[in-house]
């Protein structure tokens, strides 16, 4: 695995953490019991954390994965 595909995975990993936490705790969903409607909102977190990845990747002054580097 290339060092730019760990550095975006990472990159992701914790925006995807942090999104999913945010859902969880600004929704309060119940983790015992979760609804359709709360997957569905846990859903929005997985492609909202590719925004960073993608701001990342854009941005010509990355070193470690950006369009020049």
């Amino acid at each position: 695995m290339s060092s730019k595909l760990k550095a975006a995975l990472g990159t992701y990993g914790r925006a995807l953490i942090a999104c999913a936490l945010t859902v969880v705790v600004t929704s309060g969903i119940d983790l015992t019991s979760i609804s359709k409607a709360d997957l569905l909102k846990l859903a929005s977190s997985i492609w909202a954390a590719f925004v960073p990845v993608i701001i990342r990747a854009l941005n010509p002054n990355d070193s470690g994965y950006g369009i020049t580097s």
